[in-house]
């Protein structure tokens, strides 16, 4: 059995030299030591979990990495498991940064043929409870092997810092980006809505600018500046500036005060969609369109897409584009 072509890689990117392959009687990768293998810059032996290539085969991965941590040897002749933290160092030599070790691991889990291990996920709380609740489940009966760290907040967070695999949003733009790959699952309609009670308290706005009469409630925080804009459909644009009464960044707050005819509300469509048809809400000036929000996700691409995280996005892209088309009323 030959090298995998990403440690082969790996191997080439590092300069170090290309080992000969063998194949035993096992299956396993192996390579025959060499005189230079055990040169004066001396070796770093790491033992790193890296899982099964195919099913009842064993793996045991022999590279030599130069550059930052000079020469890393992978032992040809120990098996590990995933998650041995052992690392034995000779020769005086220093461990290998964090983050080196950290790309070794993901190199030999690219070749490992069944998704396991954990992915780290961001995703803002519309879609965690409405979405990823239904979906989730499944994904775990599916990949069981996989675990999910799930981190579920509207604040917008930094993927590559904050050491996420993936981050889910929702935004009316989407802007280039060539540290990540975007991946879109669909649009969020998002509508301007009151209750009758409020509505037969204040009046019924008949334009736009006349949004900034009423009391409304708003998702921005931003005390400076709060303007809604809305398309008409002949292509006119208005923009309105409004002094919300409520400020919040959370739809289920917002919500359940436009239930309660504290004033007019822009939501999602996926909230208040039950509302709309039981008649506990109304649209108000629904001649008038919003942008729409576009749902998609965000990975990473210096860190290539690992087993986990690449059955992960293709299990949402599969799913969630008919969960928030069934949303749009």
């Amino acid at each position: 059995m030959g090298r995998s072509p990403d440690i082969a890689r790996a191997l080439a990117r590092s300069g170090a030299p290309s080992p000969s392959n063998r194949s035993d009687s096992s299956g396993s990768i192996g390579t025959k030591d060499t005189a230079a293998s055990k040169s004066s810059v001396g070796q770093i032996s790491f033992c790193i979990a890296i899982g099964t290539v195919k099913a009842r085969e064993s793996v045991t991965v022999t590279a030599k990495v130069s550059e930052i941590v000079q020469k890393v040897h992978f032992d040809s002749g120990q098996e590990v498991r995933v998650g041995d933290p052992l690392i034995t160092l000779s020769n005086n030599q220093q461990q290998a940064s964090l983050a080196e070790a950290q790309a070794a691991r993901e190199v030999v889990d690219r070749v490992s043929a069944e998704p396991r291990g954990l992915i780290k996920v961001s995703t803002p709380v519309l879609l965690a409870e409405d979405i990823l609740s239904k979906l989730l489940p499944q994904f775990m009966l599916l990949y069981p092997k996989v675990k999910v760290q799930l981190h579920v907040s509207n604040r917008r967070v930094d993927v590559i810092n904050e050491g996420f695999d993936i981050a889910l949003r929702v935004r009316n733009s989407l802007a280039a980006d060539a540290d990540f790959i975007l991946k879109r699952f669909g649009h969020f309609n998002e509508l301007l809505v009151a209750s009758p009670d409020y509505l037969k308290r204040s009046g019924i706005p008949q334009h736009p600018q006349e949004l900034s009469k009423h009391t409304t409630l708003s998702m921005s925080e931003d005390e400076a500046r709060q303007r809604w804009e809305l398309h008409g459909a002949s292509g006119v644009v208005e923009k309105v500036d409004i002094n919300p009464s409520l400020m919040a960044l959370s739809f289920s707050i917002l919500h359940q005060a436009a239930l309660k005819g504290i004033g007019v509300a822009l939501l999602p469509q996926i909230i208040c969609c039950e509302d709309l048809k039981a008649g506990r809400l109304q649209k108000v000036l629904p001649e008038w369109n919003l942008p729409l929000g576009i749902c998609h996700a965000v990975f990473p691409s210096r860190r290539g897409l690992l087993p986990a995280v690449r059955v992960f996005i293709d299990f949402l892209a599969e799913h969630m584009p008919k969960e928030i088309q069934d949303s749009n009323i």
